[in-house]
Order: C-alpha cells, then sequence, then structure tokens
C-alpha cells in the first residue's frame, strides 16, 4: 500500500506528474512544513497537496498544501517562474514555462494538438487547446516584432559594410528571393478554381556578404478561424481576420510579394 492509501487522502491526481519549478517547489514544502508545525505542534498527521484549491494555468501549477489530521490549510504558491512584463501594466504575468513551450514548438513540425497528446501519454495533465492557441498568438506577435527589428538591424548593418568597402555605390545590394507555400501551387489542378495554397512566405536574402542573411520577409494567409463571424470580407482590415489577403488573389504572384520587400529596404535606403 502506498503512504497515499495509509493515511486515506487517495486521488486519482495524485498519480499525474506535474511540470513544477524544483526551488519553488522546495520553498512551499520548507514554508508548509514550519507554519503548520507552529499553528498545530502536537499533530502528527500527512501533509500532501490539497487538488481542490490548486490552479492549471497552462502547463505549470499554483498549489497548497492541507493536513488530512488537522484543519491545516496553506495559502497557495505559485511553482513556476514569472516573466517581468516589458511595460507597467495591469493583469496576471506569464509563465516562463508556458511561453518557452510555444517558442520550442515554432521550431519543431509539432503542434499544439500533437503536443497535448505527448503530454497526456506521459501522464502529465496538458493545457487546454484554446489556451495553447492563446499563448501562441502572443509569442507569434513578439517573435515577429523581435523579426522586423532584427532585419532592420541587419539592412543597416549592409549599408556599413559598403561604406567601409569604399563601394561606388554603397546603397546598392545585391539580393535574391523566393517565395515557400503550405501547398503545391499546381497540385489539386481541376479541383479547385484557385491555387491550392492558402499560406506563404516570400523572403529577400542578400548577396554582398557569405553570412546570405534574410534581410527582408512577408507572409500571406487566406485562412480565418472565424470566417462568416466578423464584418467585411476574409483578407480585409480587421481585428478579427487572421487572413491578411483575400481567397480571390492570386497567392503565387511573386512579383507582388517581392515587391513588398524591397519597400522595406527603400525604407533603409537600400536599392
Amino acid at each position: 500500500m502506498t503512504e497515499a492509501f495509509i493515511y486515506g487522502s487517495y486521488r486519482p491526481d495524485n498519480s499525474t506528474n506535474r511540470v513544477v519549478n524544483v526551488k519553488k517547489n522546495a520553498d512551499m514544502w520548507n514554508a508548509v512544513f514550519r507554519e503548520h508545525l507552529t499553528e498545530y505542534p502536537n499533530c502528527k498527521g500527512f501533509l500532501s497537496w490539497d487538488p481542490t484549491g490548486e490552479e492549471k494555468r497552462g502547463l505549470v501549477w499554483l498549489e497548497r498544501a492541507k493536513c488530512d489530521r488537522c484543519n491545516y490549510i496553506s495559502k497557495k504558491f505559485k511553482l513556476y517562474e514569472e516573466v517581468e512584463p516589458a511595460t507597467s501594466c495591469s493583469g496576471r504575468k506569464a509563465a516562463k514555462s508556458n511561453l518557452g513551450l510555444q517558442i520550442g514548438l515554432m521550431q519543431t513540425p509539432v503542434g499544439n494538438s500533437a503536443l497535448r497528446r505527448v503530454l497526456l501519454s506521459a501522464n502529465i495533465p496538458a493545457p487546454s487547446t484554446k489556451g495553447l492557441q492563446k499563448t501562441s498568438r502572443y509569442v507569434t506577435n513578439s517573435i515577429e516584432k523581435q523579426n522586423q527589428s532584427d532585419m532592420k538591424q541587419r539592412r543597416q548593418n549592409l549599408l556599413s559594410v559598403h561604406k567601409f568597402r569604399n563601394s561606388d555605390h554603397p546603397n546598392a545590394v545585391d539580393v535574391e528571393g523566393d517565395g515557400i507555400f503550405n501547398n503545391k501551387l499546381y497540385s489539386g489542378v481541376g479541383k479547385t478554381p484557385f491555387q491550392p495554397s492558402t499560406q506563404m512566405v516570400y523572403m529577400l536574402a542578400e548577396n554582398s556578404t557569405t553570412d546570405k542573411q534574410i534581410i527582408a520577409c512577408t507572409a500571406k494567409s487566406k485562412l480565418c478561424s472565424k470566417h462568416g463571424k466578423h464584418e467585411g470580407t476574409c483578407g480585409e482590415e480587421s481585428s478579427t481576420c487572421t487572413a491578411n489577403i483575400k481567397m480571390s488573389d492570386t497567392i503565387g504572384n511573386e512579383k507582388r510579394w517581392a515587391t513588398e520587400c524591397l519597400k522595406d529596404l527603400q525604407e533603409d535606403e537600400l536599392e
């Protein structure tokens, strides 16, 4: 028999695995043991997590302890590290593990649904699909801003390189571009009046240095998760529409997407 059965505190939750910060967990139990001993010095009860008072926040947890013999119940402890917001704003701070999870997913072919299956297979309570999507959107926006800033810095560095080389045309830069699509443009011929691809990314890479860095990028999508539930047509300016081009637009028009990238170069005085 396990200790949980011996002390009469068995619950199915006790058999699950949880993601907790080691130091935060140690801090909690040290505080709980001292507090319990001070308030109930003669109690010989068994202290354990109180499943009725826990809070699940994505992959991480807020937990409190209780005694199976006396009335002791501790306060809730955050068993995770938080991210300090870039600006002063009200609201709950995000957990590092939840943000890090989405950053890792963006660098692998694994999606939110597959992640949930993996976690549940390991008997780890998985975050909700809605929570994962919400965190994913937040992380995606932050990464997009960071990438735009990084590419701008690279373009400015190119100007400096050309000036140091005493180039006759310091603002001219050699580039090559290409687009990548989620579906082949020539697949499904005859099955749809539109090109089968619904998402694409077009990138410009510089050929002025051996690094061949990407200095401009644009992404297009015809997919909208709220199709028919918002005003206007999908692909038009809307805070609720996730599509940024219309369904009738030719997604294979790489000249159009290359032009958008070249405008970014022009803003930094590159030709």
